[in-house]
């Protein structure tokens, strides 16, 4: 994933309370399916106007809270690290089959390979179709309204959605949209890469693929 400066991961009152609102804003966003309020559309925008925000929306959406908020968990401590000047922990060392009903991974290391694993498809771990959809359909209300930045933003978590959906025809359409918003966007070069190559998540091995 792509990560902008949050803060370390020793996080202050203001930054818990700002985490819970953007996180009670998806849900209940999710639960309503209000994409025509306006301001329900603004808030959301605005949550994902960094590479933070974006990663714990996606996650939220697919997965539900506990993997938003272990995906802020490591963007916090993936920023520590790179003030310090050393190398975050890369995507992928321990498979994100680990048992979800047993709670989050116990070490730092481990809860960043699960975050990791999780964004790349390397899970047994299936997201939420209805959510997902809902989800969706929310993130099109944002690239109505957004600004170049955020539009992209939007396209590339619908991306995502879509190919984790076993949709990789509109998973490519909306990399495509996001690239034409932002031909630098770096998530969705990522995900146009990975969606190239043929790579599917492991939860939809046995899934036939939907175009």
């Amino acid at each position: 994933m792509e990560h902008l400066d949050r803060g370390s991961p020793a996080a202050g009152p203001d930054d818990c309370a700002a985490l819970a609102a953007r996180i009670a804003l998806w849900e209940n966003a999710l639960r309503s399916g209000e994409s025509s309020r306006a301001d329900v559309v603004a808030s959301l925008t605005d949550s994902i106007g960094s590479p933070c925000g974006r990663d714990v929306a996606l996650l939220q959406v697919a997965f539900g809270r506990q993997a938003a908020l272990l995906a802020a968990e490591s963007d916090a401590r993936w920023q520590a690290a790179r003030r310090a000047g050393l190398a975050p922990f890369a995507p992928g060392g321990a498979r994100a089959s680990i048992a979800w009903a047993g709670g989050s991974p116990a070490d730092a290391a481990r809860v960043d390979a699960f975050v990791g694993d999780l964004v790349a498809g390397h899970s047994d771990i299936r997201p939420d179709p209805a959510r997902m959809r809902r989800g969706i359909d929310l993130l099109v209300a944002v690239t109505r309204a957004a600004d170049a930045g955020r539009r992209a933003q939007a396209h590339s978590m619908i991306a995502w959605l879509q190919w984790a959906g076993g949709r990789p025809a509109e998973a490519d359409r909306h990399v495509g949209y996001a690239l034409e918003a932002e031909p630098g966007h770096v998530f969705a070069r990522l995900l146009r890469g990975m969606f190239r190559s043929g790579w599917r998540p492991h939860w939809l091995i046995d899934t036939p693929v939907t175009a």
